[in-house]
């Protein structure tokens, strides 16, 4: 889990997961009107990042997600201002549905 004001990072263990999978986790932003950028990290490789934005509410956000070794780093900043929580929990990864 990860709460943190305005700047934090989480790093996961995904022991297992080879290959195209589906990230999953939930997160909450508390602060009114704040955007958030989640970076998403595989040892030093950036792979991406999620723009989530606060209404005080938990949501589910998920991905697809190429992963070839154990760890996920998840570096979270504010973009509006350093007075927000940021909530990242329930981290998963599995395979993803066919659409």
């Amino acid at each position: 889990k990860l709460n943190t004001n305005g700047k934090a990072k989480l790093e996961t263990q995904t022991i297992g997961h080879k290959g195209t999978k589906c990230l999953s986790l939930w997160y909450i932003v508390l602060g009114s009107q704040s955007d958030v950028e989640v970076n998403i990290y595989r040892k030093k490789t950036h792979l991406g990042f999620l723009k989530l934005s606060g209404d005080n509410n938990w949501h589910k956000e998920e991905r697809e997600i190429y992963i070839d070794d154990d760890y996920i780093s998840f570096v979270a900043s504010s973009i509006k201002n350093d007075n927000v929580i940021i909530g990242i929990d329930d981290v998963s990864l599995s395979l993803c549905s066919v659409r």
